[in-house]
Order: C-alpha cells, then sequence, then structure tokens
C-alpha cells in the first residue's frame, strides 16, 4: 500500500492550513497508524556524526509518544540521510506541537556537523520524494522503517539546528579530516562520550579465536562451535586480542599488506591467523590481502582512530591511515600476489561499514557494498571471495550480531565503559554539538533543545545501554555497558547537576549512572583537545583537595 502524499503536505508545513490533515504512513498490515495535522508538526534538522545516530534515536525516543503502540516512522535516503516522523508524548510540555519530524544527515560525517556552524549545509531527504515508499515494517525498539520507494535528498541545502561531531572541530582542519578552513571560530559543546572499538570480519575474528587457542592464550572452547549470542565464542573471555601497535601496523599507510604476518606464539609453537589447509577453524580466504572498511575523510570515527593509534594528525611525521574524500571500494589487481595489497574501502556512514565488513566475510554483495564479480580469485572453501578485514566502528553497533563482524579486545582490554573508568580504555570521544555565531547553543529550536538535554543526561544514556543490552538478550557480556557515556563535569555541565565524585572513584563503574571520569578537556571543559590523553579533568572533579584516581579494577 502505497503512502499518499504525505511529505509534500509535510514540505509545506509552515504555511499548511491549520485544519490540513493527512493520515501517515501504513504499516506491514497496511493499517493507518497516525493522522498528522501539518500545523502542529515541530520539525528539526540535525547533521553530522553518523556514529551518534543511534543515540539520537534514543532521545526521540523519549519525545515520541511510542508507549501507546505509535511508532516512531523512519525513511532512508540512499545517500545516507534519514528524516523521522511521530506523534509527540503527553510528558513534553515545553512546546504545544502534537506532531514531530526530524531530519537526520549522515553521510559525510562530523564534518557536516563543522561546515553547518561555518555556514555551509547538508542536504536533507526531499520529502516529496517518500511519496514512492510502498511499505512500513513492524517496529523493532520503537521504530518502523518505510522502504519500497525511492527516497532522496532536497537539491536545496538547509541550515540544520544542531551539528554534531565526534571530535572536536579543530581536527577537521587537517587536509586528513577535509581541510575545513576556519574552525578557530566555532565552539565545541561537549554533548556525551562515544566508545569506539576495532572490529575485524567474523571469519577473522574465528580465525584469531582459533589461532589463540593453540597457542593457549585462550581455552580451546573459544575456538568451537557456532558464533550466535549465548554461545561461548561471543563471551568478553573469548574475544581475541591485539595490541595498540599491532592495530596501528595494519591499519598504517605502510608495507604491512599480509595477513600471514599476524601470528600468536605459545605453547612452543607459533600460529598465523592465516591458514589456508583450515586446520585451525575454517579455511582462510583465498587472499591474504589486508582490507580496512573505514570512513571517508571527515568522518569522526577515521578521525578519532587515527589520532588514538597513528597519532594523526597531531604530530607532523605520524604515519596516518589513508582514506579517501568520497566513497571508494578498491579492488584487488587480480594478477597480484596474495598479501601483497593493501586496501582501504571508504563508507559513506557507519551502516556502511557494517556492509563493507560483513561483504568482505561472506563473499557477498551487501547493502552498500558491491564485491567483486564472480571469478575473481575465489575462496578455496567455496565461499565467492571473502577476505579478512578490519576498521574501527561504535561500540553501540551490532549488538545483537546480525552482521557478520565483531569488536576485538586491544591490550587485553574490551571496549566497554566499566574499563573507561578503570583507565585500561581509551578509544573514546566527546560527542560536541557545534556552534558559532550563526548556530546558537542551546538551539532555539525547541525539539532539537529538547534532545541535546536527554543526551546529556546520564539517566537517559543508562537507558541507551540498557536498550543496547536487551537488544544482545544479555548474552554478550562485555556489551551491556557499551555504546556511550556521561561527560565528566565542565563549566556546561557543573558537578553538582551531573554526579558526585562518588560515583566513580575507588568504586566500579555503575551502570545506572554511566559517567566518564575522563576527558579530553585540560580542565573544566576548557579547550578540548581530542590530541590529548584523556585525563581527570581538575579539583572542581573531587569534593576534596586531592582529586583520587577511579578504581582500577572494576566491579560490574
Amino acid at each position: 500500500m502505497k503512502i499518499l502524499g504525505i511529505w509534500a503536505a509535510i514540505a509545506a508545513v509552515i504555511s499548511a492550513p491549520a485544519n490540513a490533515a493527512i493520515t501517515v504512513p501504513v504499516n506491514a498490515n497496511g493499517t493507518p497508524d497516525l493522522t498528522v495535522v501539518l500545523a502542529n508538526a515541530q520539525v528539526s534538522y540535525f547533521t553530522g556524526s553518523s556514529a551518534a545516530t543511534p543515540f539520537l534515536e534514543e532521545a526521540l525516543r523519549t519525545e515520541c509518544d511510542v508507549t501507546h503502540g505509535s511508532p516512531i516512522y523512519k525513511f532512508i535516503s540512499s545517500t545516507a540521510a534519514e528524516v523521522y516522523i511521530c506523534s509527540k508524548a503527553d510528558s513534553v510540555t515545553n512546546f504545544s506541537n502534537t506532531f514531530l519530524v526530524l531530519h537526520k544527515r549522515d553521510g559525510g560525517g562530523s564534518i557536516n556537523g563543522v561546515k553547518n556552524a561555518l555556514g555551509t549545509y547538508s542536504n536533507f531527504v526531499d520529502m516529496t520524494s517518500a511519496t514512492t515508499v510502498t511499505s512500513c515494517s513492524a517496529a523493532k525498539n520503537s521504530i518502523s522503517t518505510c522502504t519500497g520507494g525511492n527516497v532522496t535528498i532536497s537539491a536545496t541545502a538547509q541550515q540544520a539546528d544542531v551539528g554534531l561531531a565526534d571530535v572536536d572541530a579543530a581536527q577537521f582542519a587537517s587536509p586528513l579530516n577535509g581541510g575545513v578552513a576556519g574552525t578557530a571560530g566555532v565552539t565545541n559543546i561537549p554533548i556525551a562520550v562515544q566508545i569506539f572499538g576495532i572490529v575485524v570480519s567474523l571469519n577473522l575474528r574465528n580465525a584469531m579465536q582459533a589461532a589463540e587457542a593453540a597457542t593457549g592464550m585462550l581455552p580451546s572452547s573459544c575456538a568451537s562451535g557456532a558464533s550466535k549470542l549465548g554461545s561461548v565464542r561471543e563471551t568478553e573471555d573469548c574475544m581475541p586480542n591485539l595490541t595498540s601497535n599491532q592495530v596501528s601496523t595494519i591499519l598504517a599507510n605502510n608495507n604491512f599488506t599480509d595477513w600471514t604476518n599476524l601470528t600468536y606464539s605459545g605453547n612452543n609453537r607459533t600460529v598465523s591467523v592465516y591458514d589456508a589447509s583450515g586446520a585451525l577453524d575454517t579455511a582462510a580466504p583465498a587472499n591474504s590481502n589486508i582490507h580496512i572498511c573505514a570512513r571517508t575523510a571527515g568522518s569522526g570515527t577515521w578521525a578519532i582512530a587515527n589520532i588514538k593509534f597513528e597519532n594523526a594528525p597531531c604530530s607532523g611525521d605520524s604515519q596516518a591511515f589513508q582514506t579517501a574524500s568520497s566513497q571508494t571500494l578498491q579492488n584487488e589487481t587480480a594478477a597480484a600476489v596474495s598479501g601483497a595489497q593493501k586496501l582501504i574501502h571508504s563508507m559513506r556512514g557507519a551502516g556502511d561499514v557494517d556492509s563493507c565488513l560483513s561483504g568482505l566475510s561472506t563473499g557477498a554483495n551487501i547493502g552498500t557494498f558491491t564485491w567483486y564479480t564472480t571469478g575473481v580469485q575465489d575462496n578455496v572453501n567455496g565461499t565467492n571471495n571473502s577476505r579478512y578485514a578490519i576498521g574501527p566502528q561504535g561500540t553501540d553497533r551490532n549488538t545483537d550480531l546480525s552482521n557478520d563482524y565483531r569488536f576485538i579486545k586491544i591490550d587485553n582490554a574490551s571496549p566497554s565503559a566499566y574499563n573507561i573508568v578503570a583507565g585500561r580504555w581509551t578509544f573514546f570521544a566527546e560527542l560536541i554539538a557545534v556552534s558559532s555565531s550563526t548556530i546558537a547553543y542551546p538551539p532555539a529550536n525547541l525539539l532539537a533543545a529538547d534532545l541535546l538535554r536527554l543526551m546529556s543526561q546520564p539517566a537517559h544514556i543508562a537507558n541507551l545501554n540498557a536498550l543496547t543490552f536487551a537488544a544482545n538478550k544479555g548474552l554478550q557480556t562485555w556489551g551491556k555497558v557499551a555504546g556511550f557515556m556521561s561527560v565528566a563535569p565542565n563549566s556546561r555541565y557543573p558537578a553538582t547537576n551531573l554526579f558526585t565524585i562518588d560515583n566513580i572513584t575507588n568504586t566500579g563503574y555503575d551502570p545506572a549512572y554511566p559517567v566518564s571520569p575522563y576527558t579530553h578537556s585540560k580542565s573544566n571543559g576548557a579547550a578540548l583537545n581530542h590530541c590529548r590523553r584523556p585525563a581527570l579533568p581538575g579539583s572542581s572533579v573531587s569534593r576534596t583537595a586531592t582529586t583520587i584516581t577511579p578504581a582500577f579494577y572494576p566491579t560490574y
């Protein structure tokens, strides 16, 4: 059943007559779910960080009337832009509109959030194009995805109410991250902490587990059984490990191109993760080239990975990762010797990285990732063109293991919130709202202001992390506290309004109060710079003269 004229009408929301009404949209059973009076729609625009989109969606759940069975409807363009529509929850009282419309632009990543503050705006979903959509799915976590048509973006750019970035705006002045001029003229407003990790394709994860089990680094049970929720292979104890130096070596633009060179030693033997014989787990891909599923220049995820593992652009002589400015899939040279190439696939958004890793693991065309044509170096075990792949992702992703990739440990620590509190995980970043003389903070748009307020609150973040845990049915143990945290106190979030020091020191991580005691700010929110090692933000954190570092060993 086709959705009738909804978006063309909503596009004219400002001038629509007060009595204009449409029924939107239809669910998978063809039943109308929502009648929207156009003059009563509060419309907001966000651009920037794609890693933050699930976080933004969770805040929107609070604003929408999802408790009465009316879902949030989500429309997605092919160029990583989304629009959401819902009826407002009764608990939202600071504006009178009955309906909410939220636009989010993911494509291009964090750089768009910075550019928005400097006067270069994003293109959002052309709402008239959504009239081509034919059905909406059953709701998952209160969101119904509408598909079957050709949703496109508008030809006219729109100033966003909020621009989000995964790292401070100054990082995007580097050509490595897009080369944006004028970043000194914007202000970084810390909203929350985003936790990132290193992921590997499922076939590589299994090979790493098998190699570590063969050398006594992991129990033998970690290399047996199906890869699914609830299996021992998916527990924190069975997560394979790389050192920071190994990650740097694999990702950097150097001559390390061959997975056969990644080995583990123990039990008087050395084992490579690349074993074409299949003795470790299953037969390895026919080609041992290194594939990296990454993001385009301007992605905050890519920027923070460069900072943490390559010190780039923080140091002029760093050996940064290489990436394209636009989405690019690199193909192997068919005649090249196996293990002679390093190929970086630059993807538009975090969802595209999901597709890249899954496509490489399975040898299939998945989502936006179109793999090689049949016949190019087929895999020896019959799976066409699979490869081993690696890349960075936010830890709130793939909690239900629906994609064929997994997170790994770095320096024997899992990418969890409790390891941030323990000081053992530093691959995180402060999500920021970018403001300037033309983009105010808090934003004038009341829906945007509400969403940012929710995204900064520890209690709300705890709800999001609980939802993440529920999505993996409570069986992926390290993930129950993964994803997001509240920022340490600073001038915009005083300690008296956020948390007391007793919540985070000399105790373990509290999932009901997810606050990071560490920050990339020098002190009290000043001079946010992700090139710094994260540290406690100064004496204002503590009620005593001496700041006490959090307990090293977490309890959870």
